[in-house]
Order: C-alpha cells, then structure tokens, then sequence
C-alpha cells in the first residue's frame, strides 16, 4: 500500500481547554528545521498529503514556513482548527491554496450554548464566521465532531447546519475519555455507537454533503482498519516523534509512552518508518487475535488501542477479563 499521508502535530499550545480533549496541552512547538527535514526525507517515500494538527495548529509560530514548505514540496495540506484565529491565518490559509486541501473545523454542537458550554462564550460565532470567510475565499471546509452523551442526539441539526454554511462534509467520531468518570458520564454504550454509525450513513445518503465516521467506528473485520494499521498514514508529535497514531501521542494523563516508534531528532524518516510498519502490524496482529477470541473491546479499533497503549489504564481489567475469559 504504501506511505501517503503524514499527520503533524506543530504544537501542544492550545487557546481552549476543552472538557473531552484527549491531547495534554503544553506549550512545545515542533522544531521547523526538523519539520522540513521530516517533509523532505517522506516526500520521498511517497508521501504526498498532510494533516497539521495541534494544540492549536494556527498557534504554531512558524506557520508560514510550514505550508511553504509543504507546498515547495509539492504537498497537499489539511488543516485541523478551532477556528479562533481563522481571520489573522486566512491569507496565508489564501496564498498557499494550490497546497490546501482542506480546512476541518472542530465543532461540539449545532447550538451556540452547548457548543460555547464546551470551548467557551463566542468559539460559536468564530466558527460560523469563519465559514463565512471560507465560503468568501472559495476555501473547502468541513466539520469535524466527537460525539457523546451531550450531542448524540444532534447529528441530523449538525449535518444540515454544515451543509447550510457551505461545508463540504461532516465527520463524526466517538469520545476518547481521558478519566474514568469522564468514561462513566460522556461515552456511548455500544448500542449508542452502532446506532449513531447508522445515523451517519443514513444522513450521508439523504444530505447534500459527505457524512462520515472516523476509524473509531465499530469494525468487526480484522486487518488493517485504518490507514495507520496499513501503513500508509504516519503521525509525528510535536517533539518530533512518530507515534503509532495521532490520537496516541500525548494522551493526557497517560502515564507512558507505548505508542512512540522513533525519535526522528535521533533518526532518519526512513529508518523511523521501517520501525513504525512493524509496529503497526504487531499492534494489527494483536486485535486480530482479540477478534479473534471474541473480545468485545476489539470491535472498537481507537478503544482497543488506547486501552492496549495503557492510555486508559480504568479500562485495563476489563480487557483482560475480556480475555481471560476467552482463552
């Protein structure tokens, strides 16, 4: 299959601290010298796309430098926002667009109350405007949604509300809880998630727009179920490391690092892929056989390995339970 896509995380800082967010928030920036060496040396190894994350990716000193040089390179970029600082961003989100791929902003509701409940009063209203300017500058967006027990029931208003302002699509993903009571209190049951993955295909079928659902759907299949397990999407963290999968890297509270692959400030791209493929087969390997006993966690593939990393550690018991009771 093959190297497509890098995830980059630029930065740790963030200007909101939401309730669910799964990233530790800091104030580390990703060197841009080792970012441009990083984009050269996976440009050659096929890589062609690139996701730039945060924190707060727009709060990334060296911005400008980071989509030049993806489009120097002849990258096509994504960028992942709250949408804070979209107007101070928009031109060079505007003189780089023969890069730009696309703009995901993170939204928590249809409604400015809940929504501001979560990221704080006017994150709302910077958003709608910010889609306004999308719509203005001809720039592609979509919205991206963690849902839980507070939203679940919005997907339809929010699928409609991305297809009114313009948007090209809406993605839905489930809760990576970051507490045991935040478990307990924000995350669907099974049944809350299998009937949510219907919803999405229902709304993709019935609204103007793509309506999906990440990776964390639930997928009974084994093999690579994502683009990680396949090799062909690669995250590095803000210190320049490449970790099995972005949602992985930094977990808050996370009490290890199981997911980092390499140090790229030590080591080439090449040798840090060589080092990721096998450790995402041993991690696809592992779920393979956990389908294969019929361990339920298994069937949600960001739940298996958030548990399987020891990120949720509350989680630990159930899976071997899970197991033990299988063997």
């Amino acid at each position: 299959m093959g190297l497509k896509k890098l995830v980059v995380e630029l930065t740790s800082l963030c200007n909101l601290s939401c309730e669910y967010c799964f990233k530790e928030l800091g104030g580390s920036h990703l060197d841009i010298a080792l970012l441009k060496r990083i984009l050269q040396e996976a440009r050659t190894l096929g890589a062609s796309k690139i996701t730039f994350t945060g924190g707060e990716a727009s709060l990334y000193p060296q911005l400008d430098e980071a989509f030049r040089a993806a489009e120097s390179l002849g990258y096509r970029y994504a960028l992942v926002t709250n949408g804070w600082h979209f107007p101070r961003i928009l031109p060079l989100l505007d003189s780089t667009r023969r890069a730009l791929n696309h703009i995901f902003f993170s939204l928590d509701s249809a409604t400015e109350t809940l929504h501001d409940r979560v990221r704080g009063t006017g994150s709302f209203q910077r958003i709608m405007n910010a889609t306004d300017l999308c719509q203005t500058y001809g720039l592609p967006f979509s919205f991206l949604v963690v849902l839980n027990q507070k939203n679940s029931g919005e997907m339809e208003q929010l699928a409609l509300l991305a297809a009114q302002r313009g948007g090209a699509g809406i993605r839905f993903g489930h809760l990576l809880p970051t507490s045991e009571l935040q478990d307990l209190q924000l995350s669907l049951s099974a049944e809350e998630r299998r009937a949510a993955e219907a919803e999405a295909r229902r709304l993709n079928s019935t609204v103007d727009i793509e309506v999906s659902f990440s990776a964390a759907a639930s997928n009974n299949v084994p093999g690579a179920c994502c683009e990680a397990f396949a090799g062909q999407t690669v995250s590095i963290d803000c210190h320049g490391r490449i970790s099995l999968c972005c949602q992985l890297a930094d977990y808050r509270g996370a009490i290890n690092n199981k997911d980092i692959v390499a140090d790229l400030n030590t080591t080439d791209f090449a040798h840090g892929y060589v080092e990721f493929l096998g450790r995402a087969l041993g991690q696809r390997t592992r779920r393979d056989k956990a389908l294969a006993m019929g361990v339920a966690l298994a069937e949600h593939p960001c739940d298996f390995c958030i548990s399987t990393m020891e990120k949720t550690t509350w989680r630990k018991g159930l899976l071997s339970k899970n197991i033990k009771a299988h063997v």
